[in-house]
């Protein structure tokens, strides 16, 4: 998390240490000094990233509808292909090598990818028809820093990641993209929009960054 304090100054925040991003003319005493004026804001970004840190997933989990399903894995080196199943509020995989970062992610993409048309599809249908306003398009993609888009010609793109969101925030990331047909900003007009299907969404974005680790 990169905050800016002032010109040519910059520091950068994780749960290990405070990076400073400074031209040569800062002295180890300047540096210091403004690091000590913005403690309480720095306190407060960390306090944040040790949230975030509890909220993300172990190597055994993927978040799934806002809950954390539990790996159960198989490992089988004769398998021609893997097999994933969700049964009981769990994630029952077959893999031909045990579990990795990669494999895991490649599970995630497998059934987020497969889940979000079936998930979302109708209740696009739904705010659509309450809002008044219809997509030229709707598609899904993995994207890395966007839960959702619409382009100027109407087109909706949702993050296949709304798959792991509690229904909710993927109602929330709807509205925001359906209300984008009538505004393409976020102007006064938009949130407003916005807060007349969804007026809990200041909560809603709050929530959203729980799963920040997931885009």
């Amino acid at each position: 998390m990169i905050r800016k304090d002032i010109k040519h100054f910059y520091y950068k925040i994780d749960l290990e240490r405070i990076e400073v991003r400074c031209n040569r003319s800062y002295t180890d005493a300047m540096i210091l000094s403004l690091l000590k004026r913005n403690g309480f804001k720095i306190a407060k970004i960390y306090a944040k990233l040790i949230a975030l840190e509890g909220e993300s997933e172990s190597l055994n989990e993927i978040y799934y509808l806002g809950e954390k399903l539990k790996i159960v894995e198989r490992v089988d080196p004769n398998l021609t292909y893997e097999k994933v199943e969700i049964k009981n509020g769990q994630l029952f995989v077959a893999l031909k090598e045990p579990l990795s970062k990669a494999s895991k992610e490649r599970i995630r993409l497998q059934i987020y990818k497969k889940q979000a048309p079936t998930l979302f599809l109708d209740r696009i249908e739904y705010f659509a028809n309450i809002m008044q306003l219809f997509p030229s398009k709707v598609s899904f993609r993995k994207a890395k820093r966007r839960w959702g888009s619409c382009s100027n010609r109407n087109s909706i793109s949702l993050n296949i990641a709304l798959v792991a969101l509690p229904h909710q925030l993927s109602d929330y990331i709807i509205v925001h993209e359906l209300a984008h047909i009538q505004y393409k900003n976020h102007s006064k007009a938009f949130w407003n929009l916005v807060a007349k299907y969804f007026p809990n969404y200041k909560e809603a974005k709050e929530e959203l960054k729980k799963f920040a680790t997931i885009l």
